[in-house]
């Protein structure tokens, strides 16, 4: 992913990176409509909501829990069933 993606918020560079990693790995497109899931205001575009959830989460988290697997399962988590398997529904 190109960094200009992650350019309407300041994050740190460990947030930044694993954002990426979760927007690649979920295919998470630019657009907008994440930001209310993850507990943020709904002017952040997608890929910005992520970068600044993991930032969050970082900064709150207890360093035993922030690894990717950790991280991933509490994003997930964020989103209701549907959402994540459309076809199931």
């Amino acid at each position: 992913m190109h960094p200009d993606n992650f350019n309407l918020v300041w994050v740190s560079k460990e947030a930044r990176e694993i954002a990426s990693k979760l927007v690649a790995e979920h295919s998470i497109l630019q657009g907008y409509g994440m930001a209310s899931y993850l507990s943020l205001p709904g002017g952040y575009d997608n890929h910005s909501a992520v970068q600044l959830w993991v930032h969050n989460k970082i900064q709150k988290w207890p360093p035993e829990y922030l690894s990717i697997p950790e991280l991933n399962k509490a994003f997930l988590s964020c989103f209701p069933d549907h959402l994540l398997n459309p076809a199931s529904h």
